[in-house]
């Protein structure tokens, strides 16, 4: 299975995308920078099944890295709830990878209203984190 990433800006001046890009290791990915809004990301064609959403001032640690392709191998779901980790030891779940037919609300991570219901997970292992100096 392949992952499109779209990586988003966040207000971080001088930020790069490439520790949000080295993150994800060997997956097989196909990453896009040109989206600034949720809008965009919908109108955008999607050439893989799943799709995530992330920041620049974040990355995945090992164990997401590990549980992507598992998890986005199974037919049992359309939307997949990450953990977020946060500073000062805060944290929150956040839908980040959709199928590829899901939309996102215009202002929001999650998807819009789909006939026939939209089925969750959650992935208990690793994180998204902000990198170091960003939240």
């Amino acid at each position: 299975m392949k992952l499109d990433v779209f990586i988003i800006p966040h207000s971080c001046e001088g930020r790069t995308q490439e520790d949000t890009i080295e993150s994800f290791g060997k997956i097989p990915c196909t990453f896009y920078t040109d989206c600034t809004t949720y809008e965009d990301i919908n109108k955008h064609h999607k050439d893989g099944d799943w799709y995530m959403v992330i920041y620049d001032n974040e990355y995945i640690d090992e164990d997401v890295q590990f549980a992507i392709p598992v998890f986005i191998d199974c037919e049992d779901y359309d939307c997949l709830i990450l953990h977020r980790f946060k500073v000062n030891n805060k944290h929150e779940k956040s839908p980040r990878i959709f199928r590829k037919h899901l939309k996102l609300q215009p202002n929001s991570l999650f998807p819009a209203f789909q006939e026939g219901g939209i089925a969750y997970e959650t992935v208990l292992d690793g994180w998204i984190k902000p990198t170091e100096g960003y939240e």
